[in-house]
C-alpha cells in the first residue's frame, strides 16, 4: 500500500493491492470516505480514478495537485507491482511445495500398499499349496 497527504488538507490518498485488485481510496482522518477500482493501472487511468474519488468527497485540487499526486502515485504503484509479483510467487512457490510433499507422501503410501499386497499374495500361496 502506498498512502500520501494531500497537502493543505486532512486528507491523504492511498494504492492499495486487494487480492490482486488495485484500489485507491481517499481517507480522512484515516477513515475511507470514498474508493474506485483501478482498472488501467496506467498514469491516466490512475489520474482519472484520482479525480473519481477527490470529486465524491467534494475536495478541490487544482491540476498542479493533481498532477504531482498522479505522478507520485504512479511511481509507487510500479514499485508495488513488483512488490505483488514476488510475494505471488513466493506463495505459489510454498503451495507448489506442499504440493509436491503431498505427492511424495502418497507415492510412499502406494509402496508400502504394493508391499503389503505382495506379502499377502505370498501368504495366500503359501496357504493354499
Amino acid at each position: 500500500m502506498y498512502e500520501t497527504k494531500i497537502p493543505g488538507t486532512r486528507y491523504s490518498i492511498a494504492l492499495m493491492n486487494i487480492k490482486g485488485q488495485w484500489m485507491i481510496q481517499i481517507k480522512l482522518d484515516g477513515l475511507i470516505e470514498a474508493e474506485t477500482l483501478v482498472k488501467d493501472v496506467s498514469e491516466r487511468g490512475i489520474f482519472e480514478n484520482i479525480k473519481s474519488v477527490v470529486s465524491e468527497v467534494n475536495l478541490f485540487l487544482n491540476e498542479f495537485m493533481l498532477d504531482q499526486i498522479t505522478k507520485n502515485i504512479t511511481e509507487q504503484a510500479s514499485i508495488l507491482l513488483k512488490e505483488v509479483v514476488a510475494t505471488a510467487s513466493r506463495e505459489k512457490q510454498t503451495e507448489m511445495s506442499a504440493l509436491e510433499e503431498t505427492i511424495v507422501s502418497i507415492m510412499e503410501r502406494l509402496q508400502i500398499l504394493e508391499e503389503r499386497v505382495k506379502r499377502l499374495e505370498i501368504n495366500l500361496e503359501h496357504r493354499v499349496s
